[in-house]
């Protein structure tokens, strides 16, 4: 696969040529520039743009290259609301604030770059997609970020979405084999996870994950979800949790 990077910073291009490479990502790299021409780009299955500062000039320039390129795109910004004020209305631009893991990155390459094998193994909860294969997560172009445990929490609820997921079952995907801690931890990587999706959808986020007193959690919708008043006993509390109680017969 050929990457073409666009940059503006000299230095952080290096580092990222070194991790696609290692990776075994062919990375042609150019500088932004006042002289660079926009429409004479070499060809490349995905084009990387990183921008280091926002200016004034960063908008036009990507609204050209999303114009002259058929390649799908990756923005690196600065910003968590850089993408809102793009004018663009494109499903081949992808955005990832920084700062974000090698992991993350290498994920998102692979997947903005040969999305059709994977279409399938895609699944959708309400504004979040699961993207198995890669094992990302994502909505409104922006990646959920997740730890690897996190993460297949999150991918258990959304592949099983408006069913209870046993915590028993929950901590043998976790751990297998391996000596299993407390339940109690899942109900810890649930609180985690419940902040992280708020801080990306808003506060509609924390109601995708319900708990189910005495057996797991469900995941649903947000829109789709009725709320009931509970008490809720765990290691994290959070006064808008939401919990339905099922009987244990």
């Amino acid at each position: 696969m050929k990457v073409l990077y666009i940059d503006q910073n000299c230095s952080a291009s290096l580092l990222i040529k070194d991790v696609l490479l290692t990776n075994r990502i062919y990375c042609e790299v150019l500088s932004l520039s006042p002289e660079m021409k926009l429409t004479e780009l070499p060809r490349c299955g995905l084009i990387i743009i990183d921008f280091y500062t926002i200016t004034p000039e960063c908008y036009p320039v990507l609204e050209q290259i999303c114009h002259d390129s058929s390649a799908p795109i990756l923005v690196l910004c600065p910003q968590n609301h850089f993408q809102e004020k793009i004018k663009i209305d494109s499903e081949k631009i992808c955005f990832i604030c920084k700062a974000f893991s090698q992991e993350d990155l290498i994920n998102q390459i692979h997947f903005l770059a040969s999305p059709a094998p994977v279409a399938q193994q895609s699944v959708k909860v309400g504004l979040l997609t699961l993207h198995a294969h890669y094992r990302i997560v994502e909505a409104y172009d922006k990646l959920l970020p997740l730890t690897s445990h996190e993460f297949k929490i999150v991918e258990a609820l959304m592949q099983n979405s408006g069913s209870v997921v046993e915590k028993t079952a929950l901590l043998k995907k976790l751990y297998q084999n391996q000596d299993c801690p407390d339940e109690k931890i899942i109900d810890v990587f649930v609180c985690k996870i419940r902040k992280k999706l708020e801080k990306l959808l808003g506060p509609a986020g924390k109601n995708y994950i319900i708990t189910v007193w005495g057996r797991g959690y469900l995941m649903q919708d947000s829109g789709l979800k009725h709320k009931v008043d509970a008490d809720l006993s765990s290691t994290c509390s959070d006064d808008d949790q939401e919990t339905v109680f099922f009987s244990k017969s």
